[in-house]
């Protein structure tokens, strides 16, 4: 195993079908990984807790949201008074041109602006979408990041199945080899079969070193959307759980036309484009200046000035449509924007749904017991080489045949895990709700040991 990966690996615990290869005396013993002082063993479930805690976007949405909220309380404030100070000095005359003194005159003004049309409220609705809006937009994220974990947290449990199963076969390939290469040349075929047995363990340990990366990769990307390092070491727990049957297509796309969060963004902009053409179209009544005044002039004598006044816009040549157009232009674009994503909704909710189920149905067809019954029959096949009773080609075969079995399982079980997820994204259930918990005793995990390298 290269030396860089096998820290990270020697701690990944994953449920697989192993067994320890055989030499010619009897079985080889399987060994455990040591469990690391202070590294405490996950389950999904609790990586997925853990990302939505740590995740660094969220944080991004959450100040977003916040920032929104602010915008909503100012909303539909009133503007502030204004207040006018005006202060000069007055000469005054009599009517016949004589001078009758001089003196200050000063006059101070508050006014404030009202609006009597609904503008406010409008605002107020407005802003209120925009809260609504981020807050859904939080909760797909978080649907969309909790989804994405279990994912890939299922495809790095696959991964160590499958890099199991391989080290095993060759493991056991490479026992087999080691006892043909102790015993004295028989003739040709004992030459032939040495070769056929050094390829295939070659092979199986390039695919091995392939699956280890693949390893690397994964656990690289689950570490990164759980704010950690990625080189971060993780134990995972096994998984015992089978896929469960999902509602018909029409229950399927109803709930997630009701529970999809990004569908619900796209109806509460549609709601605010319709609230801003209302808006633009009060826009023509401009607001009502209320102001209170009172002026002092001193220039021979004393005059004093005090009363109220009422300044309204008039709407003579600026009407407003252009403004107008333009909201009605963008509230028909949030229609087809809407209309667009329904029907994509529609659609993806369909291709996920008959996803997981023909995955469903490969995972019935190669069950648990499926997968043991192949793996018994390498074994056995192994056993009757070593006495001669059937060809090489057959024992090579026999392996392969498990190792594919393997495969075909994990990899329905990853789509299944994708295809739900997808739903879940869609649709608003849970993860969760599309596996239900294997009844009895699970399997405690274990790996392979011997020769083809230990975990």
């Amino acid at each position: 195993m290269n030396k860089r990966l096998f820290p990270i690996f020697t701690f990944l615990i994953a449920a697989g079908t192993v067994s320890a290869a055989q030499d010619a005396g009897g079985q080889m013993p399987s060994t455990t990984p040591p469990v690391v002082a202070g590294v405490r063993r996950m389950s999904v479930d609790d990586v997925v807790a853990q990302a939505l805690a740590f995740n660094p976007e969220i944080r991004f949405y959450e100040d977003e949201i916040a920032l929104v909220r602010e915008r909503r309380g100012n909303a539909g404030r009133w503007d502030d008074p204004n207040l006018s100070v005006e202060i000069g000095r007055k000469s005054s005359r009599e009517p016949g041109g004589a001078f009758a003194g001089d003196g200050v005159a000063w006059g101070v003004t508050l006014a404030q602006r009202f609006d009597f049309s609904g503008r406010n409220a409008l605002r107020k609705a407005i802003a209120q979408r925009q809260v609504e809006r981020a807050e859904a937009g939080l909760a797909q994220f978080r649907r969309e990041l909790g989804a994405r974990v279990a994912e890939l947290a299922h495809v790095l449990l696959a991964a160590q199945q499958r890099l199991e199963a391989t080290e095993d076969a060759t493991a056991r390939l490479r026992a087999v080899l080691g006892t043909l290469v102790q015993r004295e040349p028989a003739g040709i075929n004992v030459v032939f079969e040495m070769r056929i047995l050094e390829a295939s363990a070659r092979k199986l340990s390039r695919e091995a070193s392939v699956q280890r990366a693949r390893l690397a990769g994964a656990l690289a990307d689950l570490n990164l959307l759980r704010g950690l390092p990625p080189e971060t070491l993780l134990v995972l727990a096994p998984e015992a759980t089978v896929p469960v049957d999902v509602p018909a297509d029409a229950a399927l796309v109803a709930s997630a036309f009701r529970g999809n969060h990004t569908l619900r963004q796209f109806e509460l902009d549609l709601e605010e484009q319709g609230i801003g053409v209302e808006l633009e179209g009060k826009n023509l009544f401009s607001d009502v200046t209320l102001s209170a005044y009172y002026s002092e002039e001193k220039a021979g004598g004393r005059d004093r000035f005090a009363g109220i006044g009422v300044s309204i816009p008039l709407p003579f040549w600026n009407r407003n449509s252009p403004a107008v157009a333009e909201a009605k232009t963008r509230r028909g674009q949030a229609q087809g924007a809407l209309f667009r994503l329904r029907r994509d909704v529609h659609k993806d909710v369909l291709d996920a749904a008959a996803l997981y189920r023909a995955n469903q149905g490969v995972l019935r067809e190669t069950g648990v017991g499926e997968v043991a019954r192949f793996h018994e029959a390498a074994m056995l096949g192994e056993r009757h080489y070593r006495l001669g009773a059937i060809p090489v080609s057959t024992y090579v075969s026999l392996l392969q045949a498990h190792l594919e079995i393997v495969d075909v399982h994990v990899e329905a079980r990853v789509e299944a895990v994708r295809a739900a997820a997808r739903l879940s994204i869609l649709g608003g259930q849970p993860l969760e709700a599309f596996f239900a918990p294997v009844r009895g005793k699970a399997t405690p995990p274990r790996v392979s040991g011997g020769k083809g390298g230990a975990l």
